[in-house]
């Protein structure tokens, strides 16, 4: 397992920079997507779902829209502020930290560990049921 690329990312609901330091000690689900994508769509509507069920749990969600990749400016803030910002969000403007991940496509979701370690990495393609079965350790 490799150490998590740090980062430093702006969310603009609540003005707030949110940093891989503020989640350690804490599992983290971080998933990057972009408004056009139909399984980004998808995928933040089961994720946010999960969210909502599991806020006691010690589990974080951070969800990384990739604005490098959106087709119009704030369309991933405004496909947000539409779903009521129900998971907090933050902006990668210039496309760092999806290629610091190594990201290949959106969504790209990645369990990182209280050490702040990459235990499992998922790609666009990967099915919901295979990403909870991945997350059960981490849910207490």
């Amino acid at each position: 397992m490799k150490l998590a690329p740090s980062f430093s990312l702006y969310n603009p609901v609540t003005n707030t920079y949110h940093s891989l330091e503020d989640y350690a000690g804490s599992p983290l689900l971080l998933t990057f997507w972009a408004s056009w994508c139909p399984d980004s769509q998808i995928d933040l509507d089961k994720k946010t779902r999960l969210y909502e069920q599991l806020t006691t749990t010690g589990l974080h969600m951070l969800f990384v829209n990739v604005v490098g990749r959106e087709r119009e400016e704030g369309a991933g803030e405004k496909l947000m502020n539409t779903l009521g910002n129900p998971v907090p969000y933050v902006l990668d403007n210039q496309l760092d930290t999806y290629r610091a991940y190594r990201c290949e496509g959106v969504p790209s979701t990645f369990i990182i560990d209280r050490e702040s370690k990459i235990v499992k990495t998922f790609g666009d393609t990967e099915d919901f049921t295979v990403i909870m079965k991945h997350l059960v350790p981490y849910i207490r």
